[in-house]
């Protein structure tokens, strides 16, 4: 587990990033130890992620569905989550022949999901409230997001804009899946 002052450099950083600063890099701890510890970042994003399976449950959907069923699946959908993007850029750094950098793209793309819940808290929040502006404000900030990952992964990987384009929507598919999954569970 990472210390207090590790985690509040790493999410400087990410916030860096965020406002596309390459510099923000600097502030991650690269090292294999770092990209253990950045996992870490799955403990800090998750009562978000609850707050974001209580606001999208319907009441249609609280009565249908077991809720110590539903809990275990959206569980494991959210480790799932943490678990299948980095094992497919195992893959993709390979075919691409930057495996070098294959760490410190993983400590980049874990922490840069922490800075994006400000945004999308109120967001999910206005949503559950019936209020027509959360949903546009979470498609603006779902595009946002889209974005300042392309640029994580660039930065990260030292790669074409295109390629990050490529593995942008790789991460993309692979979410989209864990969720039709879910979907199909409950």
């Amino acid at each position: 587990m990472p210390k207090l002052a590790e985690v509040g450099r790493a999410i400087y950083g990410a916030w860096r990033l965020m406002l596309f600063d390459a510099g923000g890099m600097a502030y991650l701890d690269t090292s294999i130890d770092g990209f253990w510890r950045s996992f870490f970042a799955a403990v800090v994003v998750a009562p978000a992620y609850v707050v974001f399976v209580v606001t999208g449950l319907t009441t249609a959907d609280a009565e249908a569905v077991d809720p110590a069923w539903a809990a275990l699946v959206k569980g494991g959908a959210y480790l799932m989550s943490w678990v299948v993007f980095p094992a497919a850029a195992v893959f993709v750094t390979r075919l691409l022949g930057v495996t070098g950098r294959y760490i410190p793209l993983i400590v980049a793309y874990n922490w840069s999901n922490v800075p994006p819940l400000l945004i999308l808290l109120p967001a999910a929040m206005l949503t559950a409230s019936g209020s027509g502006i959360g949903e546009t404000i979470g498609t603006l900030a779902l595009l946002f997001i889209l974005v300042y990952e392309w640029f994580v992964v660039r930065v990260a990987l030292g790669v074409a804009a295109f390629t990050a384009v490529g593995i942008v929507v790789l991460d993309v598919l692979l979410g989209l899946i864990i969720q039709m999954s879910t979907t199909s569970l409950l």
